[in-house]
């Protein structure tokens, strides 16, 4: 079973996550600890504005009712294009992250 990472794109308008975006399904090949993430929680969202100096970035993770924003992130345009959740988080919140979801649905 495949479980889709949602890219949300944000469009400046006076508030850095403005009400202007689209959604494009992912499926996610990133391996350890991403796809377990992506597996694990209900919905896995990167909210991201393409800048001039690269792509600012942030990931949300909904499950049972709960959401966690992860810190933001700049990420270069390249690595974003290539793997997009990968560059916008550091793999030790996923692991923490991974392992608070496992623990709550336990």
């Amino acid at each position: 079973m495949f479980r889709t990472l949602l890219l949300i794109s944000m469009f400046l308008s006076g508030n850095i996550f403005a009400s202007n975006n689209t959604q494009d399904k992912m499926y996610s090949q990133d391996g350890y600890p991403y796809s377990n993430l992506i597996e694990t929680a209900e919905q896995v969202r990167i909210r991201y504005i393409d800048k001039d100096q690269g792509i600012e970035c942030q990931v949300e993770v909904i499950n049972n009712q709960q959401r966690w924003m992860l810190d933001k992130q700049w990420a270069s345009k390249e690595d974003f294009a290539a793997k997009p959740f990968r560059s916008c988080v550091n793999r030790n919140k996923v692991k923490e992250l991974l392992v608070t979801l496992y623990q709550r649905n336990n």
